[in-house]
């Protein structure tokens, strides 16, 4: 469904609805982002081809979809690195902002390539596409670069700023798919596998 020209409630069910079909577990804020289309945030489980859940929070601003959401990792809280250190600052080679809350803020789009025909959908892949290279990292200590590009596809690079804003166009290098689950306690196994 191409979101042009959608009015904004019905924008807001179509990605809500996808997002819930992904994403089983989704969880909402009680309170809005300042609209009534969509709440403050959601909060999904994403399950890594390793097996690992994490918890990730868009964080959607009410200027959305013209301005474009924010995405943290709220649980494991703090995300470590390949040492044990939190990632929490601003790293382009981890492909992280500032963090908000002891939580580490994700790069998924840079500012200026952020327009209105994006979705939280497509977010919230490029966060599965990220956690997957993270678990890279864990394992060979290798940057998140090593999997991620900072380069657009007009040959142009960028580091993150200091501000939650996501950053160029993240490419994936042969990452594998990611496994949405439900997210209830009882539920530890992926939905598709």
């Amino acid at each position: 469904m191409s979101l042009a020209g959608v009015s904004p409630d019905r924008r807001a069910k179509a990605e809500l609805d996808l997002l819930n079909q992904s994403f089983p577990g989704m969880t909402k804020s009680a309170t809005t982002n300042g609209t009534p289309y969509y709440p403050e945030h959601v909060d999904i489980t994403i399950t890594t081809t390793a097996g690992n859940r994490y918890v990730v929070r868009l964080v959607i601003p009410a200027a959305y979809p013209d301005t474009m959401p924010t995405m943290l990792v709220m649980n494991p809280k703090p995300l470590v690195d390949n040492d044990r250190k939190p990632l929490l600052g601003v790293s382009a080679k981890m492909h992280v902002l500032a963090s908000i809350d002891g939580c580490t803020c994700l790069c998924h789009y840079a500012g200026d390539r952020w327009d209105a025909s994006l979705s939280l959908h497509m977010v919230v892949m490029k966060g599965g596409i990220w956690l997957e290279a993270y678990e890279g990292h864990r394992r060979n200590g290798k940057p998140i670069d090593f999997w991620l590009s900072h380069k657009d596809p007009g040959g142009s690079t960028a580091a993150p700023s200091a501000q939650p804003q996501p950053t160029p166009s993240v490419l994936p290098r042969a990452m594998p798919s990611v496994k949405p689950t439900v997210a209830t306690p009882a539920s530890t196994q992926p939905l598709l596998q």
